[in-house]
Parts: structure tokens; sequence; C-alpha cells
């Protein structure tokens, strides 16, 4: 479970990323590039989809991987279909789903699940 906890991690500091944008943008340049964004939604997309298709495989529920996969569409169109005044709340939108899909990902796959593996 400890893949779970980086997944839990990355989307919660993906969340406060998108949250502290518009108060830093006029801080840090780096903090708005285009390839530091996409490559922390490449992270978080690679070890979501990760961690979340084992939920699949083991425990049949689908629930966790539609709404992380929901939150990582809605965070892609943030960063390039949105107008600029919806970017920061659409972001925070998409970010605060996939952190929710790593919630209820560990309630799916708490120990007391009758899943053969627990």
């Amino acid at each position: 479970m400890q893949v779970d906890r980086i997944g839990m991690g990355l989307s919660a500091v993906c969340a406060v990323h998108c949250a502290a944008m518009p108060l830093l943008a006029g801080f840090s340049s780096l903090l708005h590039n285009p390839a530091v964004e996409g490559g922390m939604v490449g992270m978080a997309a690679l070890i979501g989809f990760g961690t979340l298709g084992s939920t699949v495989r083991h425990h049949r529920r689908a629930a966790p991987l539609a709404v992380f996969t929901f939150g990582i569409l809605i965070l892609a169109a943030a960063h390039s279909a949105v107008p600029e005044a919806w970017e920061a709340a659409t972001s925070i939108s998409g970010a605060c789903l996939m952190l929710g899909a790593q919630l209820l990902n560990r309630r799916v796959s708490a120990p007391g699940c009758s899943c053969p593996r627990h």
C-alpha cells in the first residue's frame, strides 16, 4: 500500500499547487512552466493509474479508477482547452477528484474488505 500513499501524496501536492498557483504566479515563473506542470500531471497519472488499476483487478471496483480518470481529464483540459480565467478553478477541481479517487481507493481496499488478499 506504499504506492497508494505516494499516489495520494502526489494528488494532494497537485491540489495545493493548483490552489496556490494564482497566488504564486507573480513570484515564480518556474511553477507555471508548462513542462513542470505536464511532468507533474504525467507523474500523477502514471502512479495513479498504476495503483488504481490494481484495485480494479483485485477488488473488482472500478469507481476509484473512473473518478481518477475524470480528474486527469479535467486537469488536462484546464491546461489546454479552458479559458485562462477558469484555469485555476478547473485545475483545483481535477486535482480534488484525483485525491478523492485515492481516498476512495483506500476505503475500497480497507483491511475489513471481503477480498481474499486481506
